[in-house]
């Protein structure tokens, strides 16, 4: 595409591939690279030239490892998670070892898994350290290992598509946070509370936990803790932590045992209910929960209000319900939550999301038998209708002396901006592999010519098929003008046609000859269309081509027959046509009816014909460019009146009603517009079978004439409505009636309108008529 022919030039010192490409494309263009290991650029391969091109454009955080040595590329959108005083740049062009060290035993099996099975990695939300802004930093990644091919369909590099996930992961862990702020608020009310991280081994305490254990602080080594457990229960405690840190027991825990309280001097037996959180890989990363001492059930009253205080303020969802799930309490988030004004004579049910109600069920079922749950759910807010999501965490609270459930409890954190931000996640990655499925499906089995142009109308990618038309190898085509191998003598008409659509970015349809691998041109028809991005941004053109050098070689045949059967029937036809007029005017005064009728309808049928061959020459003409005009000033008005007129005395079955704008005066060719009056009306004549009633109308502006021919006839179905003006088209009746006639009245009427710089069309609804209109520019003639 553009308005002209561009060589294929270096851009800047480097190549066309590299051209843009924000920040890393200054560098890679700036760097010497005949001094390191993959050499200089002349020396690259396509295949690392192509890759380079696709991560420089790219918007998606995108790193490359290439060649044996797994030398580092990357791109702007992958530069802010590599943070300041780190790797960046010096790293660009380098071995992957020697900028990943910290890391490499973790991401090199996985760069050796692609490149000796060819198939793609996938990690989610993995913890990989890495050195940036002067430090080791701890960060979480989502990212694909994925193979890319060299010109032997060899793996010769990996592509690294990756998000950085830390703040997702962060979030998730601010949520644990608030939890356990609440669970350690419970302190008041002589709860103990522990929270374990086996990976740091850290064993943490709230102060009464301290106390009862005799712990130095809340961080501790988890053995300390375990001392203080009554002998005779260590073992029993030991594989009850074990069991519940185990995939398989669903890291539920929940035993009660005794322990040597240092602060009474006496052995208190306490209940501990905990849980054991798994990561994706089916590993412990926590293990926490809640200590009673039910030795003593009785709380102060002190306690209880600052339990509801802390409760009250807390912005998680925190209730309380009966046994028979009627709710008995419900804190001010929750309610907030929920959309509800009260809560008297409410059940659980009511809070929970109807289509997640069944699931529910179920998890209340099994608190009554196993007294904790932790789900994701999602309830619903009443006044919105809209669902929300909890980590849904039930605890079913017992009598100490009878064992019997006396109520049901949740505290449970809104996780809606997790989902949220999950969501978005799975939708970002799922938008690039769609992509990238089209891309190859198009690419490999499109049974037609595509290329892929730029925003300046340089070639970024052709199918397999465009460069066997063509015979050129890729790397000399992309980056080339989309005028290459074109026929000198198309450019002109190519350039009318799609510059102007170029520069208002608009599809177009174009049909020029190319120069074929035989050395041969070949006629193809193309069509462009404008590609955007998601938020509007012009990228360039996609464009699909088809050969149609014999379909216009057959026409180019059609046509000479046309014109020379048109002008061999001319000189015939005139001669018929002069001996009729002599015999009308001899048997004018003839008392033989028969005689005069027959000579009637033999002029009659003499007009048509002569009509028809001149319809015909003019179309031989319109081929070869040969169809001028005579411009001079006439009264239009009086020339519809003339027209009119004339297919009256021809049809007078007819009645045609001549609505006359006020004005008169064009400027053009009187003949060829008479012409187009008198196709108008003939077809509004033949395609009005059931209708004798005909309508045309004048209408005059400051600029412009407009003139409409109204009928009443068969109409015009929508889709045909485009394909009227077509040569040799015509529009078929009730029960597939064709009306007779070559269907190219319409076609030469439109060239001759375009020829004077007006405008053509119909509206047209199928089984109530049509109207077709044509407009002229009341031009002045030249001086």
């Amino acid at each position: 595409m553009g308005n002209a022919r561009m060589n294929h030039t270096k851009v800047g010192g480097q190549y066309p591939f590299l051209k843009k490409g924000g920040e890393m494309g200054e560098l890679i263009r700036a760097k010497n690279w005949a001094n390191t290991l993959v050499g200089p650029i002349d020396d690259w391969p396509q295949s690392l030239k192509t890759a380079l091109s696709i991560l420089l454009h790219s918007k998606f955080p995108k790193f490359l490892f290439w060649g044996p040595d797994l030398i580092c590329f990357y791109n702007d959108a992958f530069r802010p998670s590599l943070g300041k005083d780190g790797k960046h740049p010096a790293m660009l062009g380098e071995k992957g070892e020697d900028y990943w060290g910290e890391i490499w035993h973790i991401i090199k099996p996985l760069i050796d898994q692609v490149l000796t099975d060819g198939e793609a990695t996938w990690s989610e939300d993995q913890l990989i350290p890495i050195y940036r802004n002067g430090a080791i930093e701890n960060v979480y990644w989502t990212f694909s290992y994925s193979p890319i091919s060299d010109e032997t369909n060899t793996v010769a590099g990996v592509w690294v598509t990756c998000i950085e996930t830390t703040q997702n992961i962060l979030s998730k862990q601010k949520l644990e946070d608030s939890k356990d702020q609440l669970h350690f608020a419970v302190e008041a009310a002589k709860l103990g509370t522990w929270d374990y991280q086996p990976q740091t081994n850290v064993f943490r305490a709230n102060k009464r936990l301290q106390q009862w254990f005799n712990l130095p602080g809340p961080d501790v080594d988890p053995n300390i803790a375990y001392q203080m457990v009554d002998e005779p229960d260590r073992d029993r405690v030991r594989k009850a932590i074990e069991w519940s840190m185990q995939y398989e027991s669903g890291g539920e825990y929940d035993i009660t045992y005794k322990i040597i309280r240092l602060d009474s001097d006496e052995k208190r037996t306490i209940r501990a209910i905990g849980r054991s959180w798994f990561n994706e890989n089916k590993e412990v990363y926590r293990f926490n929960g809640i200590l009673q001492d039910v030795t003593d059930q009785v709380l102060a009253e002190k306690e209880n209000k600052l339990l509801s205080t802390i409760v009250a303020q807390s912005n998680e969802f925190i209730g309380m319900a009966s046994p028979d799930n009627y709710v008995k309490y419900l804190n001010p988030a929750a309610m907030k939550m929920l959309g509800w004004d009260d809560y008297k004579n409410r059940k659980i049910e009511e809070c929970v999301y109807p289509e997640d109600l069944p699931k529910a069920k179920k998890l209340i079922k099994k608190l009554l038998k196993q007294d904790y749950f932790s789900q994701e759910m999602r309830f619903l807010n009443e006044k919105t209708g809209e669902p929300f999501w909890l980590q849904w965490n039930g605890i079913s609270i017992r009598d100490e002396k009878t064992n019997k459930i006396s109520g049901l409890a949740t505290t449970s954190p809104n996780i809606e901006e997790h989902k949220h931000a999950e969501a978005q996640l799975r939708e970002a990655f799922s938008k690039v592999e769609e992509s990238e499925k089209r891309f190859r499906k198009v690419a490999d089995h499109a049974p037609v010519l595509i290329m892929m142009t730029d925003d300046e109308g340089k070639i970024r990618f052709v199918n397999k098929l465009w460069i066997d038309f063509i015979g050129t190898s890729l790397k000399q085509y992309l980056g080339s003008d989309t005028l290459k191998n074109m026929h000198p003598e198309d450019e002109d008409a190519y350039n009318f046609i799609c510059t102007p659509a170029f520069a208002r970015k608009e599809e177009y349809r174009v049909e020029y000859r190319v120069r074929r691998f035989d050395g041969n041109y070949r006629w193809i028809s193309e069509i462009g269309v404008p590609r955007f991005t998601e938020d509007g941004h012009f990228e360039g053109y996609i464009n699909a081509a088809m050969d149609i050098h014999d379909i216009k070689m057959q026409e180019h045949q059609k046509d000479l027959f046309i014109g020379m059967a048109s002008h061999e029937l001319k000189t015939p036809v005139t001669s018929i046509k002069g001996y009729t007029q002599v015999l009308k005017a001899r048997y004018e005064e003839s008392e033989d009816e028969l005689l005069k009728n027959s000579l009637e309808i033999i002029d009659k049928q003499i007009r048509v014909l002569t009509s028809l061959i001149s319809d015909l020459l003019d179309l031989s003409k319109m081929k070869t460019g040969g169809l001028e005009l005579n411009m001079e000033i006439f009264d239009l008005n009086e020339l519809i009146k003339n027209i009119v007129q004339e297919i009256t005395l021809i049809n007078p079955e007819f009645e045609i009603k001549f609505s006359e704008g006020k004005g008169k005066n064009v400027f053009a060719d009187r003949e060829r517009i008479g012409q187009v009056l008198i196709n108008l009306l003939n077809n509004a004549v033949k395609y009005s079978p059931r209708s004798r009633r005909i309508e045309i109308e004048s209408a005059f502006t400051a600029k412009k004439v407009k003139v409409n021919v109204r009928d009443y006839g068969i109409g015009i179905n929508k889709e045909n409505q485009k394909k009227i003006f077509n040569r040799f088209f015509r529009e078929e009746g009730k029960d597939e009636t064709t009306f007779p006639g070559f269907g190219i009245g319409l076609y030469i009427t439109s060239d001759i309108i375009k020829k004077h710089n007006g405008t053509i069309g119909v509206n047209s609804t199928k089984g109530e008529g049509s109207d077709f209109y044509f407009t002229l520019p009341l031009q002045q003639p030249k001086t």
